[in-house]
């Protein structure tokens, strides 16, 4: 397994988690619901830069 794939799967498994404490109803109020959903958002974005970073990296570089 490489590195970013140990990433991926640690990114999933925190998504997974807000969206169980979501879906749980574990947010006391607005604002909590808002820090969870961002949250989420953020984590999102950081798994898609880093899969496309690693694509732009390491995957176009081997086809060259």
């Amino acid at each position: 397994m490489y590195l970013w794939d140990e990433i991926v799967d640690s990114y999933d498994k925190e998504l997974e988690s807000v969206r169980s404490n979501l879906s749980e109803g574990s947010a006391s109020d607005y604002a909590t619901y808002k820090e969870l959903v961002g949250f989420h958002s953020g984590i999102s974005w950081a798994k898609n830069n880093i899969l496309s970073i690693v694509k732009k990296r390491y995957y176009d570089n081997e086809e060259s």
